[in-house]
């Protein structure tokens, strides 16, 4: 029998069958990277903007009282997207309340979630979408995928107690707590939680410092304190950008206000104010002085201020002895005391208790003395001295001019 050679278009038959195998499975792991990778990228892009929508809505919740709130809010937002996404598994994702370190960036969630009085400030998102089919990758075995992604955001809680835009140095020793006066006055064994003490920068201090309360510095800002109690919490809720212009209100001075020159009160005199609202370019009291008011009572201190007692300074001591009595405010309620001072300096000491409102925009508000400081105080920075103690009133209407920052994203 003869033996009959394949022709030679048989033989390239053969080969472009080869040729299209190794061309059609080439072209099969293009369409899964350009397919299933791209839209493996679409639904992380998606969850990146459930997790970011969902911790924004949850961290602006976070001062309503409720902590369960903010999980409930992030649910609802991250519900929303992911019906318009075309799936819903809201057991899937994870929501956590808990602190904020801005130098480290590191999210610590709450130990007790239930437990309102840690005061958390900063949401966390984890974002998923499981079992996610694909297309084209099925054909290497890979029928599915799992994605997430996360997001944290720091709520701006709202500041009641002491603030310093710029910064706040406390070289001595400070106590705060405080107490709301439209239910009487102040009673140590009630006292509250809110005697915060706040920046839009940094805090720093030498001193002992007992905050029962938040201390709350701007983004990428750390208290850096000595002596700072234990169970002491450091919000970072609020960033300079925030605070800028929140207490621009209290400085615009009345129309038609007639400015009575300086007030200078002479040592171991007193000056009585009726009720009313003042106008003075500044203020002086010396050794012994005092100003007295007995209802409510607005004071703008139009230029380069002083409000002082004589003071008696060693440069070697670490603190400021105070030989002034100040404002008496005869009826020891912080409404009806309220100091704008629109300068850059501002001395508040004295060995009479302070009940009232400071508000200083563009000073350094120094706060020292020997007696005890009831109301709030607000300043482009605060230095506090000696041993103050600040009892801060939660009820002031100062504060409902204040809105707390929009939540921001910090992760």
């Amino acid at each position: 029998m003869t033996r009959m050679d394949s022709s030679p278009s048989t033989r390239r038959r053969g080969a472009v069958v080869v040729l299209v195998a190794v061309t059609l499975v080439t072209l099969l792991l293009c369409a899964t990277m350009a397919v299933d990778v791209g839209y493996i990228c679409a639904l992380s892009a998606e969850q990146q903007s459930n997790a970011d929508a969902g911790a924004l809505a949850g961290a602006g919740a976070l001062y309503d009282g409720d902590l369960l709130t903010p999980k409930q809010r992030a649910y609802e937002v991250i519900g929303y997207n992911q019906k318009r996404q075309g799936y819903l598994s809201l057991e899937d994702q994870v929501v956590e309340i808990g602190w904020w370190h801005p130098v480290d960036n590191v999210f610590t969630a709450l130990p007790d979630p239930a437990d309102w009085s840690t005061r958390g400030y900063a949401v966390r998102v984890r974002a998923y979408r499981n079992d996610a089919p694909l297309f084209f990758a099925r054909i290497i075995g890979k029928n599915s995928t799992d994605v997430s992604r996360e997001a944290v955001t720091v709520g701006g809680e709202l500041c009641k107690g002491i603030w310093g835009v710029q910064g706040v140095r406390i070289p001595g020793n400070v106590y705060t707590d405080s107490y709301d006066s439209t239910a009487g006055l102040y009673d140590p064994t009630t006292a509250g939680s809110q005697g915060d003490v706040c920046s839009g920068r940094g805090i720093d201090g030498m001193g002992s410092v007992e905050v029962h309360g938040d201390m709350m510095t701007g983004l990428g800002y750390w208290p850096t304190l000595a002596g700072v109690a234990a169970e002491d919490t450091f919000p970072t809720g609020i960033t300079t950008s925030s605070v800028d212009g929140m207490i621009g209100p209290y400085v615009e001075v009345p129309d038609g206000l007639v400015s009575g020159g300086d007030l200078n009160v002479n040592a171991f005199n007193n000056v009585d104010l009726a009720p009313g609202t003042y106008l003075y370019d500044s203020i002086t009291m010396r050794a012994g002085a005092s100003i007295t008011v007995s209802g409510p009572t607005t004071i703008y201190v139009a230029s380069l201020s002083s409000i002082e007692g004589s003071l008696d300074i060693d440069i070697n001591a670490s603190d400021v002895t105070a030989t002034g009595r100040g404002f008496i405010n005869t009826t020891q309620d912080p409404h009806n005391l309220t100091i704008v001072i629109m300068g850059d300096e501002a001395i508040l000491n004295g060995t009479e208790a302070f009940y009232g409102s400071v508000i200083a925009p563009n000073a350094e508000l120094n706060l020292s003395g020997t007696s005890d400081f009831y109301g709030a105080a607000m300043a482009n920075t605060v230095l506090m001295r000696g041993d103050f103690q600040a009892h801060i009133d939660e009820s002031l209407p100062v504060y409902d001019l204040l809105k707390a920052p929009r939540p921001f994203l910090v992760q």
